[in-house]
């Protein structure tokens, strides 16, 4: 876009899209006071009947999908956005190598509650969603030789979140995450989201070795949502965690569909004054820890409810929770805090 919302690029392809080395893709945001979104970039590759096909971003290619920014932010029409947009690599097979960029622009703007002041105003990062049949989630960064064919590294998950990005991570089958070598994966203010198709998806992540407990873990600060969604394989996962940083932490949010069953470590929101954990299993739950939600951030100038949720449910099958599980809220006008667990057959804490 030069002006405005910018479009989209669509790639399509039965056997292969080559986003080669030095090349650059862009649905860039404009410039415009009545709002200038990033459009789509959107690489799909697909053999029908036989999973062949090839969407290979080689290093050194980029996609830009960034948000735009005002022409006169003194001036910005009520209700305008300027969000970063949509990079989708999507096949039967992926190599990621390359780098996207689906960030927003901050900028200053009058603050209305001061006048002659101004305030940083910084848009939402746009989004990436990566898609191969099936999926890996490796530890550390992209090797010196390349990625390996249909894996994604923590690094690069982390700097994607880190710069206010949500990640999808999904797969038709399963998604394996390897143990973590420095133990958690660590993101920020951009969503990181792990999910499969609802009939027989699975989501695993491994120990360090075999048998053992899971200790690798994912947490996010800065208001990025952690989700994961998976079908009849069911979700293994370590201990999860969201932290506030100025506002309100991100959500935990588990589901599985079709009989699947969810084992997590201990699940922890903590900060802001609107919390959240829902786990709901098709099949049994089990969590090898606790479940604490708590809020902390109780603003000066404003009258706010501070609400902390838990919901732990098993649709078919039983609930198993190994620890605590604890809501506290703090608010200026209201406190509302509730635990939720429901079962088809037993429930033990």
């Amino acid at each position: 876009g030069t002006t405005g919302d910018s479009g989209s690029v669509t790639l399509t392809a039965g056997d292969a899209v080559v986003l080669s080395g030095g090349s650059l893709t862009t649905a860039n945001g404009g410039i415009g006071n009545a709002g200038a979104n990033g459009g789509e970039v959107i690489a799909y590759a697909s053999e029908l009947f036989a999973d062949n096909a090839l969407v290979d971003f080689q290093a050194g290619a980029q996609i830009e999908v960034g948000g735009g920014s005002p022409s006169n932010p003194a001036t910005v029409d009520a209700g305008a956005t300027f969000d970063g947009g949509l990079a989708e690599l999507s096949g039967d097979h992926l190599y990621f190598n390359g780098s996207v960029d689906a960030t927003s622009q901050s900028y200053q703007a009058p603050d209305p509650a001061n006048p002659g002041s101004t305030i940083t105003v910084t848009p939402e990062g746009g989004t990436l969603h990566i898609d191969p049949v099936r999926l890996t989630l490796a530890d550390g960064a992209i090797p010196a030789g390349g990625a390996a064919i249909d894996t994604f590294y923590e690094k690069q998950l982390e700097a994607y979140s880190q710069a206010g990005v949500d990640t999808i991570l999904e797969a038709d089958y399963d998604i394996t995450v390897e143990n973590i070598t420095d133990g958690v994966i660590q993101g920020g203010k951009g969503d990181i989201a792990l999910r499969t198709v609802y009939n027989t998806g699975s989501i695993e992540f491994l120990p360090a070795t075999v048998g053992g407990a899971i200790n690798t873990a994912i947490r996010t600060v800065g208001g990025g949502n952690i989700f994961m969604l998976a079908g009849s394989g069911g979700i293994k996962t370590g201990y999860l965690r969201t932290d506030e940083d100025g506002g309100n932490p991100g959500r935990i949010r588990i589901f599985t569909n079709n009989g699947g069953d969810i084992e997590t470590r201990s699940l922890l929101v903590d900060g802001g004054n609107d919390v959240e954990v829902s786990v709901i299993a098709s099949g049994d739950l089990t969590i090898d820890g606790s479940v604490v939600t708590s809020t902390n951030k109780v603003p000066s100038k404003e009258d706010q409810v501070g609400t902390a949720y838990i919901c732990l449910v098993s649709e078919n099958g039983s609930v198993n929770i190994l620890g605590a599980v604890e809501v506290e809220a703090h608010g200026k006008q209201e406190t509302v805090a509730q635990i939720h667990i429901c079962a088809d057959n037993t429930v033990t804490v």
